[in-house]
């Protein structure tokens, strides 16, 4: 996965106690995904984190994360993580597969105080610096604080690891949010006799220079009709309550999943930087404009 200059948001709900492991430095904010229901289960009754079958099982993360790492993993640790949230909460963390100096994860929050226990895959939208993306997993090293109810995220741009970001969430009151990002751009060589500084002092990117996510309410969920895509992004079509119809423009990504037509959504909206409708479609052109997409849609039952 290519860094990110900007914000990865993280869906989340808890806090609690004891912290468990440490690396660069960072926590999350907004997100989502789907429940998916899973058999009836006590605290007393959960699999250990060495039975990665018995947990893909309960927590379900993606398909494509468990084929990576049953093809790709060089190792034969069961590369899950689970991190007590309390009230039989639990942050499971799962590798899908360690490319040249960090691994790409998937996050699946897991209540076993629901009957039936509940998991919830957690989606991260991400800013390029032109665009959200919104991915199902996240590279770089996670360091998850359940005393804190934080996660932090060290991702870096080439393996010496001087460079890349450093994303920090935290989730006080039970609602993600976005702490702090820090970043240091590989172009920027110490100076003469300087040492590099740890990710957790490299330059802080302002929270306020990302472009707000706006997020409908249920109420106010569309039924998306179609996708298709085009030389700008993904279009969709969505009819709202009323029966009303019309196009929205969306990320390319959204026009690759086959979970949305004919579904309820609730849409979250960015801003993004696409190709000017002036340009027509030529690939040469390098105009652009700056326009609202939808980021994410997270499916309704």
């Amino acid at each position: 996965m290519k860094p990110r200059l900007l914000a990865t948001l993280l869906a989340l709900s808890a806090c609690a106690p004891s912290a468990d492991r440490s690396a660069g430095a960072a926590s999350s904010d907004s997100a989502s995904s789907a429940p998916v229901a899973t058999t009836t289960a006590s605290r007393d009754s959960l699999p250990p984190a060495t039975d990665r079958a018995a947990w893909y099982a309960r927590a379900r993360w993606t398909e494509g994360c468990e084929r990576e790492h049953r093809e790709m993993s060089r190792s034969e640790a069961s590369g899950v993580r689970v991190h007590p949230l309390g009230g039989e909460r639990y942050l499971v963390e799962a590798e899908c597969f360690l490319a040249a100096y960090q691994a790409r994860y998937n996050f699946v929050l897991y209540d076993a105080s629901a009957a039936p226990p509940r998991a919830t895959l957690l989606r991260f939208p991400e800013h390029d610096g032109e665009r959200w993306l919104v991915e199902d997993g996240i590279a770089g090293e996670p360091a998850v604080d359940t005393a804190r109810g934080e996660l932090s995220v060290f991702s870096k741009s080439r393996g010496l690891g001087d460079c890349g970001q450093v994303v920090r969430y935290a989730f006080a009151g039970g609602a993600p949010k976005l702490v702090e990002v820090r970043a240091r751009d590989c172009g920027l060589p110490p100076e003469e006799g300087e040492e590099i500084p740890p990710p957790g002092a490299w330059p802080l990117v302002p929270l306020a220079a990302l472009p707000p996510l706006e997020t409908t309410t249920d109420a106010q969920a569309v039924t998306i009709r179609g996708l298709t895509a085009g030389d700008r992004g993904c279009y969709v079509e969505v009819e709202d309550a009323g029966g009303r119809t019309r196009t929205e423009m969306a990320d390319f990504e959204l026009c690759e999943r086959d979970d949305l037509a004919g579904r309820r959504a609730r849409l979250t909206y960015g801003s993004a930087t696409v190709a000017a409708a002036a340009c027509q479609g030529d690939p040469a052109c390098a105009r652009s404009d700056t326009v609202r997409i939808v980021a994410r849609a997270e499916p309704l039952p």
